[in-house]
């Protein structure tokens, strides 16, 4: 009989962040902006049965639990722990991304095609580590290499392999997927365009990065024909 699985992405809210000045004006925006890109990319998916969790923090369920949200959403606080102690199944195999970041519409086909049913590496760790990177501001194109993230301790303990004191790090348990299928956003409200407001490079500078690799693309309509795969090509205006 062939295992039973649950795909779950899980999606971080993170408006509890102290970089942020956070007002529930701020905090509506980013629900708006999740609706119209992210989730839009996640419902693109060719592979489809999977849920998806919005996990945010307790200390932000006022300003969270007031906000509409799409029907294929579920809104949980303090990282689902409890909720991911009742579901019933052979395996549960989550999906990190962050709520402004886009997927691919093949990526969690390739999550589910990588998926290892072997009780002892039951918490084998997928990674999408080789990724896009879209400056909104700069119109450009360039690769992103994810290092890792931090985990919960509630969800390392249930679901995740620990990799030292990150998941995805480079031990031999961790598969890293297919390049290219995460597209993290930069854009005008995210914590590094906050903290260097003023880091636009000029025409002359994106051709220098886009001669040394560094910059993927740089035309208007090579932007929009990569991002069409992400649902995101309004993006590219």
């Amino acid at each position: 009989m062939s295992p039973t699985i649950q795909h779950i992405v899980t999606l971080l809210f993170d408006i509890e962040r102290p970089a942020f000045d956070l007002t529930q004006e701020w905090v509506t925006k980013r629900c708006t902006q999740f609706h119209q890109t992210t989730l839009k990319s996640i419902l693109n998916q060719s592979f489809q049965d999977f849920r998806i969790w919005l996990i945010c923090s307790t200390k932000d369920q006022q300003r969270t639990d007031g906000l509409i949200w799409n029907n294929r959403c579920e809104l949980h606080h303090d990282f689902a722990a409890n909720a991911l102690s009742k579901i019933v199944t052979d395996y549960v195999a989550l999906t990190r991304i962050d709520s402004d970041d886009l997927m691919h519409m093949n990526a969690m086909q390739d999550v589910h095609d990588h998926l290892v049913f072997d009780k002892s590496a039951f918490r084998r760790c997928l990674i999408f580590r080789k990724n896009l990177q879209y400056s909104m501001k700069n119109r450009m194109l360039g690769p992103h290499y994810r290092q890792g993230f931090q985990n919960a301790k509630a969800m390392q303990e249930l679901h995740y392999v620990a990799h030292g004191s990150r998941a995805g790090s480079k031990s031999s348990d961790t598969i890293e997927l297919s390049k290219h299928k995460i597209c993290v956003i930069k854009h005008e409200d995210c914590c590094t365009i906050k903290r260097n407001p003023s880091n636009m490079i000029t025409d002359e500078e994106k051709e220098k990065r886009l001669k040394k690799g560094e910059v993927i693309c740089i035309e208007r309509e090579g932007i929009r024909a990569i991002l069409k795969d992400f649902a995101a090509e309004e993006l590219c205006t």
